[in-house]
């Protein structure tokens, strides 16, 4: 086939012009969204949330409290503006918009929050002792 007719099949059928695809993940730019004292926050708050899967979906809320989306298990029930607005799986999106609650709430949307903060405690216990 000629690469004219491949380059048109690609173009034409390939993902919406308007929504390009989501380059892969990228750790080191969604944890560049926190300030520098946040960061080690934000990765604990992620690698728990979802364990780095842009994909992952948690349905075990208390009923009529929907589901959580994407890396940062952003909630459909509060949520409702981001979820309808935006691809809950981008995780360019979804890292921009926990950004956003964060700069509202701090980290009390992300129930993983308190498990977080005494794992970093425990980190500088051990890095001061070692």
């Amino acid at each position: 086939m000629p690469a004219g007719i491949l380059l048109f099949f690609a173009i034409t059928f390939g993902s919406d012009e308007m929504d390009p695809p989501t380059p892969p993940l990228d750790r080191g730019a969604v944890l560049a969204l926190w300030p520098a004292d946040q960061r080690a926050m934000a990765e604990c708050v992620v690698r728990r949330e979802s364990g780095w899967d842009p994909f992952a979906v948690n349905r075990d809320n208390p009923p009529h409290r929907g589901a959580d989306y994407g890396l940062f298990q952003i909630n459909e029930y509060w949520n409702r503006d981001f979820i309808d607005g935006q691809d809950e799986f981008d995780w360019r999106q979804n890292a921009r918009y926990a950004r956003l609650l964060w700069s509202w709430n701090g980290w009390k949307p992300w129930t993983t929050r308190e498990a977080c903060e005494a794992e970093l405690i425990a980190r500088a216990r051990k890095g001061r002792t070692a």
